[in-house]
């Protein structure tokens, strides 16, 4: 009987530590094909991913085979040449505070305004995903996707700033999710057209007058 119990306890142990390497397999899969196939679409070629410390992007830094150059960076500070501005960011934040941080190391001399931001927001609601993309919007970014991980799948939201006769509409729209069983994107829809139609909305331009010298 004794005998029988400790092949029990074993047999026991030996599954658990075979579940736990599953679905720690499982979670780096997940991590991996979802933000390389979003990175692919930005067509980016060199990627600053910004408060690295999340198991997410933790687990895409070291399994990814993307053919990118990256940099870390952290909200403290961000440091980029002028001449290498940033164009494509993954943000991990863990709150809306957080979010804030970022907003304020946004200039134009650290980042293309019409590049793309993808910021990975857990336990996000919707009021705060608008307030990011209001901000954002503000600024005349317009290139961001939230991505908001629940248990099995992530969903992805973005906005339309010109959509049925609203202008400068910053409401969430979830354009796609990831399933994490079928390790595949819904859609292949990941940073949509903005500017196609703009519902007769009214543009503001500035000039300015520049007389030849003579």
């Amino acid at each position: 009987f004794l005998l029988f119990r400790t092949f029990l306890l074993l047999n026991y142990a030996s599954s658990l530590e075979l579940l736990q390497k599953l679905v720690k397999q499982s979670n780096e899969n997940f991590a991996t094909e979802m933000l390389s196939k979003l990175i692919n679409e930005s067509r980016a070629s060199n990627v600053n991913f910004i408060n690295s410390r999340n198991e997410i992007v933790e687990n895409f830094l070291r399994l990814h085979r993307l053919k990118i150059a990256i940099e870390i960076e952290d909200f403290d500070k961000v440091c980029v040449a002028e001449s290498r501005k940033i164009r494509t960011a993954v943000i991990s934040i863990n709150s809306f505070s957080d979010f804030e941080k970022f907003h304020k190391l946004i200039k134009p001399v650290l980042f293309h305004y019409d590049g793309h931001f993808v910021i990975l927001f857990e336990n996000a609601n919707i009021d705060e995903i608008e307030k990011i993309f209001s901000m954002l919007w503000k600024m005349y970014i317009f290139n961001v996707n939230v991505l908001v991980p629940n248990e099995d799948t992530t969903s992805m939201f973005t906005f339309q700033p010109f959509i049925n006769n609203s202008c400068g509409n910053t409401k969430a729209i979830k354009i796609n999710e990831f399933d994490g069983k079928s390790m595949k994107w819904s859609t292949d829809v990941f940073f949509p057209e903005k500017f196609h139609n703009l519902y007769d909305c009214s543009l503001r331009i500035g000039s300015f007058v520049n007389n030849p010298a003579f």
